[in-house]
């Protein structure tokens, strides 16, 4: 992708057996003219069910982290759920 003479690339991998996503982020400025890029990343975290019946009170739920160390983005949540005949127990 091009946008503004920068050139970019993402990469998603997902693990078929685990809940986990690695994204590999590729900006590059191509021209000879020097640019400073800030790369300011957006995530909205879904840790149940999609689409959430009530999102903004999940999100009261949610512990999010970051590990310097290993560089990773880290997300748990703490909401548990009672399970209905109409979509089980999501949070198992």
């Amino acid at each position: 992708m091009h946008l503004h003479g920068i050139r970019s690339r993402w990469t998603l991998f997902a693990h078929p057996g685990e809940p986990v996503e690695l994204w590999l982020v590729e900006p590059a400025n191509p021209g000879e003219r020097e640019r400073t890029l800030e790369l300011i990343p957006y995530l909205k975290w879904n840790c149940g069910v999609a689409p959430s019946l009530r999102p903004e009170f999940t999100k009261l739920f949610m512990e999010n982290d970051f590990d310097t160390q290993r560089k990773i983005a880290v997300a748990t949540s703490h909401m548990w759920e009672v399970p209905s005949e109409r979509r089980g127990p999501w949070n198992t």
